[in-house]
């Protein structure tokens, strides 16, 4: 299963056939951090951007408490800038192609975001603007793919990007197995299985399920 197995497991297969991952477990799951993106396309090029650049909070402690302890978009938030067109600028000949993130919390348990989309991104914009960005007047197109979006579109369990939070040392030892323990010849990879999230980590899993099956099934016909 190529797929986040925290939502498409349960979606895909009745509780009865999965003793081992039933929804009163899934209720009590964790989800890691998840991402408030606005891709926006420029008029012009704007001084001062790398290909990747960051934009941290004033106060990071405030940032992470906002965003881990009481589950809200924080108000000062550290801002990921990603402009591709700086090193290839075939991917935007005519100014800037803007990927902005945002960590953001997870969706709720009833699967909603309690806070403003359009409100937020304009903070967003009023924060680089602080710091020497004037984006607004520039904009020739624009995308903003909040939680919920990132939740719908790639079926993220409550929008997390990571699959299950990794804030305790073990919890790096309790995400599910690359083998379902229920169906016979189900396995799983992606960022809410072993080894984790992440694109370095969700290859390592698609590959260790390859390797899995093929020294399984090699020589069989």
């Amino acid at each position: 299963m190529n797929a986040d197995l925290l939502k498409a497991y349960p979606e895909l297969v009745d509780e009865a056939d999965r003793p081992s991952f039933t929804n009163q477990h899934v209720e009590k799951i964790e989800p890691s951090i998840s991402a408030f993106v606005i891709l926006a396309g420029l008029t012009t090029r704007l001084k001062g951007l790398n290909h990747h650049t960051v934009y941290f909070s004033n106060d990071y402690r405030s940032e992470f408490q906002a965003l881990f302890e009481r589950g809200e978009l924080a108000q000062d938030p550290t801002i990921y800038l990603c402009n591709s067109s700086v090193t290839d600028r075939e991917r935007s000949p005519d100014g800037d192609n803007l990927f902005i993130l945002v960590n953001a919390p997870p969706l709720s348990k009833d699967g909603f975001a309690y806070y403003d989309v359009d409100a937020y991104k304009e903070l967003i914009y009023d924060r680089l603007e602080e710091k020497g960005l004037a984006i607004r007047k520039h904009i020739r197109v624009e995308r903003v793919i909040p939680p919920a979006e990132i939740a719908e579109t790639f079926g993220a369990f409550r929008g997390a990007l990571y699959g299950l939070s990794s804030h305790r040392k073990q919890d790096a030892f309790l995400r599910p197995r690359n083998k379902s323990k229920d169906l016979h010849n189900l396995y799983f990879v992606g960022g809410s299985t072993h080894p984790g999230g992440g694109s370095p980590m969700v290859t390592l899993s698609g590959m260790n399920v390859a390797e899995v099956l093929i020294t399984k099934w090699k020589g069989r016909s």
